[in-house]
Parts: C-alpha cells; structure tokens; sequence
C-alpha cells in the first residue's frame, strides 16, 4: 500500500515537472537516461534513433536477427516502452509496458531482459554492435 502511494506521489511529481517544463528539457532528460541505460548494455549510440515523439534502439543477435526497443511519448508525460522483434520474423514477438521518467531506467532493463530471454530462447546470443 506504502508503495503505491509512493508511486502515486512519484508519479504526480513526474507530471508536474514535465508538463510545468519545455518539451526539449523532456526530451533531453529522457535523452540522458537511454544513453546511460545503452552505456550499461553494451548498445552502441549510433543504434539509436529518434524523432518529435519515438526513440528507437536497435540491436542484433548472432543470427542477424534483429530486435528493438521503442519509447513512445503518451499524454500527461507517460512514456510507453515497446520490445519486439523484427517484422520480417515468421514468429512476432512484442511486450510493452506504460511508464514514467522517473521509473524508465528500470523498465528499460525490464523491456531489454525480455528480449534478451527471446534471444536466449531461440537458441542465440546478443551481438553487441
């Protein structure tokens, strides 16, 4: 229950300070937390991509199979985190889970262990490019 509330209080501190800031600050802080979360994974810089409102990383495994991690900006400052391999596989595979800045480190890890475990799953590694 103590978690939630503090969810709840994280959450509407999170609002506050996005919506009461410019999109670029948004954009930029965002900006910050992927490029940390891709320094602790071993994702090279160039493999990510972004525009007004998606950020995309984009990685390999040994196979040449190819897998991405999306961040979407929703309303109200939420962000939503989408995994899924790649369209051309006969097997599609998506997971995605809603979120905030505050807490987008740790989905990211979350939405990047999935993947990992589909990797794993088809009898492949990760190729870090």
């Amino acid at each position: 229950m103590i978690e939630a509330i503090g969810e709840i209080l994280i959450i509407i501190l999170d609002l506050f300070l996005i919506t009461s800031s410019s999109k670029k600050r948004k954009y930029d802080k965002i900006a910050q937390i992927i490029e940390i979360w891709a320094d602790r994974t071993g994702i090279s810089k160039e493999n990510i991509l972004k525009n007004d409102k998606y950020r995309t990383i984009s990685f390999t495994d040994d196979n040449g199979n190819k897998y991405f991690i999306g961040i979407k900006s929703l309303r109200w400052g939420r962000l939503r985190i989408i995994a899924k391999n790649d369209i051309a596989s006969k097997k599609k595979k998506v997971w995605n889970k809603n979120c905030n800045s505050s807490n987008l480190m740790r989905v990211l890890f979350e939405s990047y262990g999935v993947v990992e475990q589909w990797i794993l799953k088809s009898g492949n590694t990760r190729t870090i490019d």
